[in-house]
């Protein structure tokens, strides 16, 4: 009968620590990092744009009635997996420009911009990287140190700023027009349900 006594105590610290310990490793597989989601374009005017500085987008800019002319573009959905793992859904059609072979309207997604991979993404503080062949965000055509759709590495650095609610993501990119050293794209994402 003591050892019953002796035992139960102890098999019941080890339940204890046990599930102490599970209950910790769930807290922890539970933390989603802020950019983690799905994102699309934001339907708005100005939500897209390119100028020759951050913040001066004077070159141009989605207007109201490219909504709808580009409608096919602003329903692409950017993921961004809490595991490290990025990619876009297209649902069969985006926005081709003349140089993939299009003529700037909406059409079936061109490889490898199309989504048919997954890419990879991790985020500093201030930096968003999204690598993979044919991985980006807002157009393909964009990288940092170019407008052909083909980055070095297949790896493309974006500038961010999050909201406060963490519904709104703003990405931007410079440097990829040696002409014009604060030339910069904008791009402005909502987040999906």
């Amino acid at each position: 009968m003591k050892k019953v006594k002796f035992l139960f105590p102890l098999i019941f610290s080890s339940l204890l620590l046990i599930s102490c310990s599970k209950d910790n490793e769930a807290e922890e597989a539970e933390e989603i990092h802020p950019l983690a989601g799905y994102w699309t374009l934001a339907s708005e005017a100005g939500s897209l744009a390119v100028g020759e500085a951050p913040g001066n987008y004077n070159w141009w800019s989605i207007s109201a009635e490219d909504l709808s002319t580009r409608a096919c573009l602003l329903d692409d959905v950017f993921e961004l997996d809490n595991d490290g793992t990025f990619s876009i859904q297209m649902d069969g059609s985006t926005w081709i420009e003349g140089w993939q072979g299009g003529s700037d309207a909406c059409g079936t997604p061109v490889a490898p911009h199309n989504g048919s991979q997954s890419g990879q993404w991790a985020a500093t503080a201030t930096e968003l990287t999204i690598s993979g062949q044919g991985q980006y965000m807002g157009l393909p055509k964009v990288h940092n140190t170019g407008e052909d759709g083909a980055p070095a590495n297949n790896q493309i650095t974006y500038n961010y700023n999050l909201s406060a609610d963490q519904n709104t993501l703003e990405l931007t990119i410079s440097g990829w027009l040696p002409d014009v050293a604060g030339a910069t794209w904008y791009f402005k994402f909502t987040r999906q349900q």
